[in-house]
């Protein structure tokens, strides 16, 4: 009995420290994206489960004449569950990468915009059930994917001088921060999007613009943190978790770039991302 009671005291007694603990170093605590090292862990053993999912989706499609013969409605089930599960799989990696640029990761190499870009603007409009291009995209020919972006009211403005300038950077997380501006933009537009580019003293600004409600000049800093949105994101049209833009913000600054809403007359809203053709030598 005496155990017992020093037992359940002790075990009082810890939990009263932790809490007094935690109250204490609340404001010692630094903002990273990830608070505690167990989120991380969970995302990284989710990543085995989803690709076991996804790899078997993809057996069965591949090897009907082994399996059985699938019937239409089958296999458009099939086929959307494993977009949603590679959709599943790139968000786990993309908030992976967002830890691992807060611990100064990075895996830069030499690309064009044209190869990122394009599959960015494709898969933030599969993304949003869009009726895109069915089988490999023709990233090289320019007039081909023109014309798929313009049945889907996606216009470019870019220079052809802008495509062929290589760039060096990260090219995962460029990726990640354009598709997150992308499809932002694709979920709040009424009819269409617009994507300019140009390149200043070695930054290459992106902008992404919308013809949604746009967003209230009082939003502009919060809808950069964590769990936070536009007020004119109401419960029944939010599909979010507003962690898109903070993530996206938080690479943009490790990438010595950064994001910001652009003031201009109209509807709509502008996202602008800057970020060095190639990084400062030290």
């Amino acid at each position: 009995m005496i155990t017992y009671v020093q037992k359940n005291n002790n075990k009082m007694k810890f939990w009263k420290k932790k809490k007094n603990m935690q109250k204490n170093n609340k404001a010692a605590v630094p903002d990273h994206f990830f608070r505690e090292i167990d989120i991380e862990f969970l995302m990284h053993e989710l990543k085995g489960p989803i690709s076991v999912i996804e790899a078997g989706m993809k057996t069965i499609l591949k090897k009907q004449e082994k399996f059985g013969k699938l019937s239409v409605k089958q296999k458009a089930i099939i086929e959307r569950s494993l977009r949603n599960s590679i959709k599943a799989r790139k968000m786990i990696y993309g908030l992976l990468e967002i830890g691992r640029s807060e611990a100064d990761c990075f895996e830069c190499k030499c690309f064009m915009l044209s190869e990122s870009l394009y599959p960015c603007i494709m898969e933030s409009l599969e993304a949003s059930g869009c009726d895109i291009f069915d089988g490999p995209l023709p990233i090289e020919d320019r007039k081909a994917m023109g014309d798929i972006l313009e049945k889907n009211n996606v216009k470019l403005n870019i220079p052809d001088t802008i495509w062929e300038i290589p760039i060096f950077q990260d090219e995962f997380k460029f990726r990640q921060i354009t598709g997150n501006l992308i499809g932002n933009a694709i979920h709040h537009r009424k009819e269409s999007i617009k994507i300019k580019a140009e390149i200043h003293d070695n930054l290459l600004a992106i902008d992404v613009v919308d013809d949604g409600p746009g967003i209230a000049p009082e939003d502009h800093k919060i809808i950069f943190e964590r769990y936070r949105q536009s007020r004119t994101a109401t419960p029944t049209n939010r599909s979010g978790h507003g962690l898109g833009l903070a993530g996206s913000y938080i690479l943009a600054k490790r990438l010595n770039g950064d994001i910001e809403i652009i003031k201009h007359k109209g509807n709509g809203a502008v996202f602008r991302l800057t970020i060095p053709v190639a990084p400062a030598l030290p």
